[in-house]
Parts: structure tokens; sequence; C-alpha cells
């Protein structure tokens, strides 16, 4: 009995649905957790960083202004408020003179430092009728320059 191999009984062949992506295994949620995560992390910190440079910004914009007023005790007053600003006000409120100039100073590299230095210019700018020249004020107001570029960007670290 020959028959022909097109008429033998075969059964329909099946194809499987494909497989579907859902539900994810644990591994690919703890991807996208981690992933999240970073997201948030990074706008964080990018908001932190936007809000530091903006106070930053808006010192050195007052600043410029105060360099054609020519005021010291003006410029004494932006530097305590920004001090006050980045440090803690226990430690910023109290200090008036030798020791303000001497934490001034402290914020910056030694290369840098110059406060201590123009103490008796600063002193007698503030507490005397006395107009400055112009070129003592040049020297404490690059000072201030100096010590506002440098402080913003890392004493809010010492604050925390």
């Amino acid at each position: 009995m020959t028959t022909k191999p097109e008429l033998l009984p075969l059964a329909d062949v099946h194809v499987q649905a494909v497989p579907s992506y859902w539900p994810l295994a644990w591994g690919w949620w703890a991807v996208i957790v981690a992933i999240l995560c970073l997201i948030v992390l990074f706008v964080i910190s990018t908001r932190h960083h936007k809000q530091n440079n903006l106070a930053k910004n808006e010192a050195l914009n007052r600043l410029k202004q105060l360099k054609s007023t020519r005021d010291i005790s003006a410029l004494n007053a932006l530097l305590k408020q920004v001090a006050l600003t980045y440090f803690p006000r226990e430690e910023v409120a109290k200090l008036t003179g030798k020791h303000w100039m001497t934490f001034l100073d402290s914020s910056l590299d030694e290369k840098k430092q110059g406060f201590v230095a123009l103490e008796k210019q600063w002193q007698s700018g503030l507490f005397s009728n006395a107009k400055m020249d112009d070129e003592t004020f040049d020297r404490c107001y690059k000072q201030a320059h100096c010590w506002l570029k440098k402080v913003s960007s890392q004493s809010v670290r010492n604050k925390e």
C-alpha cells in the first residue's frame, strides 16, 4: 500500500505568539529606577547650581554699580551681606575690624589674600569722613571682586 505524500494526514502548524515585553523582568525595573534616580539628582544639582550662580551674578552686578559711587562702606556692606548668605550667621554677624578682614582672607588662596594688608585703608574708609583716593579704592574693589568670585563657588558646600 503506497500512499502519496500529498495525501498524508498532517496536523496544521501552529505558530506560537510573539513573546511580550510585559511584564518586565526585575532587572529592567532596577535599571529604570536607577535612571530615574539619576535624572532626579541631575535636576536637583542643576537647580542648586543655577541658584548659586544667580546669587553670585547679582552680587557681582551690585559690585559693578559700587565702582562708580566709590563708596567703601557700601562695598563692605555688600561683602557682609554675601558672607551672611553663604556662611552661618552665627559665624559672620559678630565679625568686625581685623577679625572681619581675617575671615575674608581665610576663604581665599594665600596668593589672593589681601584684606588684612588693606585693613587700615578699609577702616579709614569706613569710619572717617575723608574721601578715599582712587588707587586705594581700586585695590579694595579688586580684593572684594576676587573674594566674591571665589567665595560663591566654594562656601555653599561649607555651609551645609
